[in-house]
């Protein structure tokens, strides 16, 4: 199959100057706050419970991903192995974590939802010829298309539509002659030279998607057996106003979301507010809770001030002694 894997390139948006960028992050506050109220994530803190590690890349498993990868009795076989950390990805503001042959995201009601691949890599490949069929098969209405001999087989017999999703092609046969067929979630590979129990498989999506997405290599890196993620050498922090623009007296929330250099949350920070008013008023304060398991906290404050302009609040998170991260974030006196 001839992927072409773009590379993208990320770069920080300035919310401050950028209204439209701000409500969009809003969005994944809102994302990562259902996230911990609904327990998508609650066992990625600091600990391994719920945890299972997979030395064959180095990273481990854990929480509802655990359990969605556990849900199978073949999941090496449909699945594949994981080959990255669980992260919050910049590119949609998903929980994610890939695995060779899929991509786990979290959804709501603590649900997992496997991604559906097998579209998004569709869209970058000229289709085959399709490979004449006229028996064996079963139609699809949904899609249109139909699922024949061993692929329905191994459809059927493998979690059909729940696991694979609808057919969005019929079967082709590549230059090379191998037979494929593409569904919403997975690709389907015809390997002449296995066993005929095992010609059926799962193509590597995973891996594909997550260079054709550009996501963060880093992401990557294998992490240290043993059960911890608290080898944590720095701090990623980001906040945002509830609201952009305020009265001259009100109370605004500050929502602040702390990570580390993998782009995994950091649990237990403590976080310190330093907050400038248009006239030149500062006060600070230390929240008196510290970053949740998601990496998440957030803090509400009343001001009043007799000046309008902008509104700086300065962010200083510490974890441990030597650890320290900070950022700006703004909001507009208006009225």
């Amino acid at each position: 199959m001839n992927v072409q894997i773009p590379i993208v390139y990320l770069r920080e948006i300035n919310y401050n100057d950028c209204m439209k960028a701000r409500l969009r992050t809003i969005v994944v506050i809102i994302t990562l706050f259902l996230a911990s109220s609904l327990g998508i994530d609650s066992s990625y803190a600091q600990n391994t419970a719920g945890a299972e590690y997979f030395p064959q890349y180095g990273h481990y498993v854990r929480g509802e991903f655990l359990a969605k990868y556990r849900s199978i009795s073949n999941a090496r076989e449909l699945f594949g192995l994981p080959i990255s950390v669980a992260f919050i990805s910049p590119i949609d503001g998903k929980l994610v974590q890939y695995f060779e042959k899929a991509r786990f995201e979290g959804g709501q009601n603590s649900s997992v939802q496997i991604s559906n691949l097998g579209e998004e890599i569709r869209k970058t490949v000229q289709p085959d010829p399709e490979l004449d069929t006229s028996a064996g098969c079963q139609i699809f209405q949904e899609t249109g298309f139909q699922v024949c001999h061993a692929f329905l087989e191994f459809f059927n017999a493998n979690g059909g539509v729940s696991q694979f999703g609808f057919p969005i092609s019929n079967i082709e046969r590549r230059v090379d002659g191998q037979l494929v067929q593409y569904f919403q979630k997975a690709l389907l590979e015809h390997r002449a030279a296995l066993p005929a129990v095992k010609r059926i498989a799962v193509a590597d999506l995973g891996r594909i998607a997550f260079y054709m997405k550009g996501e963060d290599a880093t992401m990557l890196a294998a992490e240290q057996d043993g059960g911890t993620i608290d080898n944590v050498v720095s701090l990623k922090v980001r906040a945002y106003p509830k609201n952009a623009v305020m009265p001259r007296s009100g109370n605004q929330t500050i929502y602040i979301i702390v990570q580390d250099q993998r782009m995994l949350p950091v649990f237990g920070a403590t976080v310190e507010l330093k907050y400038t008013m248009p006239a030149g008023e500062i006060q600070r304060v230390l929240i008196p809770s510290t970053t949740n398991q998601n990496g998440v906290i957030q803090y509400t404050f009343a001001y009043s001030t007799q000046s309008l302009g902008l509104a700086k609040v300065e962010v200083l998170v510490r974890l441990g002694e030597k650890l320290l991260g900070r950022t700006i974030t703004s909001f507009r006196v208006w009225w």
